[in-house]
């Protein structure tokens, strides 16, 4: 009998530590994920409310950042779209055999042209002075062809002069009006 209590003692206390193994120890393990889980969130909210904190501050210097790329864009725009309508004039006289003496926008206005506000809605105009020499056809074809480019805005002078004798051709200057960003491709 004695013998049967130690076996019976024996098999309940492994069928619980089977039992306890099997029950128990799961939860513990879970218990530990739980607790790093909790560990590594806890780290996470820190990192949140610090950037919740900076938040403000990266915002308006990000803001102010925009703010000043979309300035230099603009200028770098106007820019740009002068180079281009210099170009197209000076590709225009060429092909008309014209001697292109000078292109000459107003110093003031292009500084005014540099400061305008880039959410400015207003059209970028400038005044241009251009000096030709040629015959009077070439220059005749050359104001026509000008008149039909987007950019042309309207004669603001033109002054032809010469030698009476015909010796030389004649010299034309002519103010206009342009649109700055008309040939810009959308």
């Amino acid at each position: 009998m004695k013998k049967q209590h130690v076996i019976i003692t024996v098999t309940a206390l492994s069928i619980s530590l089977i039992w306890f193994l099997l029950l128990f120890s799961p939860l513990v393990l879970r218990k530990k994920e739980i607790a790093a889980s909790l560990a590594d969130t806890e780290g996470k909210l820190t990192d949140f409310r610090k950037i919740l904190r900076e938040f403000p501050e990266r915002f308006n210097s990000e803001k102010e950042i925009l703010q000043r790329r979309q300035i230099y864009i603009s200028q770098l725009y106007s820019k740009e779209d002068l180079i281009a309508l210099f170009d197209n004039i000076r590709m225009k006289a060429a092909r008309y055999n014209l001697s292109l003496l000078e292109i000459s926008p107003s110093v003031e206005e292009l500084l005014a042209l540099n400061r305008q506000s880039p959410n400015n809605d207003q059209p970028q105009l400038l005044n241009i002075m251009v000096r030709l020499n040629g015959y009077f056809r070439n220059l005749g074809e050359f104001v026509r062809d000008m008149e039909e480019e987007r950019f042309y805005q309207g004669a603001n002078s033109c002054k032809i002069t010469g030698a009476a004798d015909g010796a030389a051709p004649p010299q034309m200057v002519l103010g206009f009006k342009a649109f700055l960003g008309a040939d810009r491709k959308s």
